[in-house]
């Protein structure tokens, strides 16, 4: 039997269920820098993280987000920079003697072991009651629906439950950080989906801070409470879901979260938010930008597929944002239609529909077709022209 200490109770104790204060910072990085090599991984990186929030870093491969994740968890060693767990410094501390938990991409789960152990593990190490385990441990498995799945063993699992297994082994020893490794990237599509929903729920119910670390841009929209979007080694925007999606603070922000259409333009006019631009073949556009343009500044025009919309076919444009085009191709996306059309430039714009929301029937559509287009200026982003 597992041998009972003074200060562990065969009590389970209550995990909150309300996040706390949204002004209590539970994870902090104050000019962090890594380097492998001559290679700076992550390159004076400050950042905040709150208490029971799901904050999700977001990047393309060796943008250095699982560097940041490794060194959180003690995995690997800052160079530069402080890291602080609550009121703690723990750039010294080895992985073992910081309140986090990690789950790792491959679940990592002992084959051997059944659901039960697999979940008590870390209770066991740490010398619990064996009263104690089996509350905690069935108090766990109730919560991530796999008590019937106790007695299995891993091999019998699906993916999804095998996700929920490891996250239960995790969350059982009430870490105060629980870090995510790609977690949901070896889910086929559909169950990847249905994961997220599981995950966030999981997090909720527990009230604990959760560190995600993703490429995938739709998982940390719909998990996150905050986004990091990372490149080289640093935080290139840094917001809410809405706030990252609907107002990206550069074009690579703006490429990175789905934006497929950029128009080169010079600018007429400004009047606070509002541009008005010329494109290249004297096509007048309307927009919003953060940043403050002069007159004849070479800008960049950003609008997303899904925030323009076919309005006739063979009709000359009549109003600054509206414009005539040709229609190229089409590709049926299922719950939408991806249309390509061509401006008198040669420049092509993508734009995604409903089949029910266009003029005419999609299949009806050759090559050649005018089309006319418009957009509302407020999902118009303008930027600088990049050098």
């Amino acid at each position: 039997m597992f041998k009972q200490t003074a200060k562990q109770t065969a009590s389970v104790r209550p995990i909150p269920k309300q996040r706390a204060s949204a002004a209590e910072t539970i994870v902090s990085l104050e000019h962090v820098s890594k380097y492998f090599g001559k290679l700076a991984a992550v390159s004076e990186l400050s950042l905040s993280i709150l208490q029971g929030e799901l904050f999700t870093l977001l990047g393309s491969s060796g943008c250095g987000k699982t560097t940041v994740l490794r060194m959180i968890s003690g995995l690997e060693v800052a160079d530069a920079g402080e890291i602080r767990i609550g009121e703690k410094r723990v750039n010294e501390l080895p992985p073992f003697k910081r309140s986090v938990n990690t789950v790792f991409q491959g679940y990592a789960l002992f084959p051997h072991m059944t659901v039960f152990e697999n979940i008590a593990y870390g209770l066991v190490i740490k010398r619990f009651s064996s009263i104690a385990i089996k509350q905690k441990v069935n108090t766990m498995l109730e919560r991530i629906g796999l008590s019937d799945k106790a007695g299995s063993l891993p091999r019998q699992l699906s993916g999804g439950q095998m996700q929920r297994v490891a996250l239960a082994r995790a969350l059982v020893n009430e870490p105060d950080v629980l870090l995510l490794d790609e977690p949901l990237s070896a889910l086929d599509a559909k169950l990847r989906g249905a994961m997220q929903i599981e995950l966030k729920h999981i997090q909720q119910a527990s009230g604990r801070t959760f560190i995600n670390v993703t490429h995938d841009q739709e998982e940390a929209l719909v998990l996150s409470d905050r986004i990091a979007v990372m490149r080289n080694g640093r935080i290139a925007q840094l917001g809410t879901p809405a706030e990252v999606f609907e107002r990206p603070n550069s074009i690579f922000v703006a490429d990175f979260l789905g934006v497929s259409n950029f128009i080169p333009a010079k600018v007429h006019r400004q009047n606070g938010e509002s541009v008005s631009l010329i494109d290249q073949e004297g096509l007048a556009w309307e927009g919003r930008s953060r940043s403050s343009l002069a007159p004849r500044q070479l800008a960049t025009i950003a609008i997303r597929p899904q925030k323009v919309r076919v309005l006739h076919t063979g009709f000359e444009p009549t109003a600054t944002n509206q414009i005539d085009t040709q229609f190229v191709e089409f590709a049926y996306l299922g719950t939408s239609v991806r249309i390509v059309v061509r401006l008198h430039s040669g420049r092509t714009l993508q734009l995604d529909a409903s089949p029910e929301s266009l003029p005419i029937p999609y299949q009806g559509l050759r090559p050649g077709d005018r089309l006319r287009i418009e957009y509302q200026p407020g999902d118009v982003l303008i930027y600088p022209a990049e050098k």
